[in-house]
């Protein structure tokens, strides 16, 4: 398959935007750039797809990619949008579930 330039632009954007927003929170579990581009992965591509089965695959092939677990690359997920939605106030009783944490991100 191939990747088109206008995902490439949207990675480099999405890449340089995580390196400034994970240094300003001053996140320093992982390597800032080693976090940013599997945020800006998740932002281009695994977002996009409704298919639960095609989202695994995907992540599998990230995991593959990076030498890691797929549990260990959906942490480095979980952990930045826990960071962001930890910063806003939700009303009693707005569930703070996957879907709602996708939506915010």
């Amino acid at each position: 398959s191939s990747v088109s330039l206008r995902d490439l632009k949207r990675f480099q954007i999405l890449f340089r935007s995580f390196i400034k927003s994970l240094e300003l929170r001053k996140q320093r579990k992982r390597e800032p750039a080693f976090a940013a581009s599997l945020l800006s992965l998740f932002m281009c591509y695994y977002f996009r797809f409704y298919s639960q089965d095609v989202r695994e695959q995907l992540l599998n092939h990230i995991a593959r990619c990076f030498d890691l677990t797929s549990a260990a690359v959906l942490d480095v997920l979980k952990d930045d949008q826990d960071s962001v939605v930890s910063h806003l106030k939700l009303e009693p009783g707005i569930a703070l579930n996957m879907a709602l944490k996708e939506n915010l991100y």
